[in-house]
């Protein structure tokens, strides 16, 4: 239970950096919604997490998360442990 409850706040973590990165790159659309509102105006003037929205925090989290992601994917590819890690193949016999 303690795993499905880490990962799930893995992904809440990364969904409000998705939502703030889409709404910074597609500003121009929406501008004049609620969106834009939110992360515009008022998140900027909340006391504690401004900063968070201000220096971009979630988003070089995502970037970073990402990254990592990418070097240990490739750090199995040429070891050779991606089989190990999904487990061992299965081979169909064909009559």
């Amino acid at each position: 239970m303690s795993s499905f409850l880490f990962n799930v706040g893995l992904l809440l973590l990364s969904t409000v950096a998705a939502i703030q990165f889409c709404a910074d790159a597609f500003s121009l659309y929406a501008n004049e919604t609620a969106i834009s509102e939110i992360f515009g105006n008022e998140i900027e003037n909340l006391r504690g997490i401004k900063y968070l929205y201000q220096y971009n925090i979630f988003l070089y989290s995502l970037l970073g998360f990402s990254g990592l992601t990418l070097l240990y994917t490739i750090f199995l590819a040429i070891t050779g442990q991606m089989r190990s890690v999904y487990g061992p193949r299965v081979r169909r016999r064909v009559k």
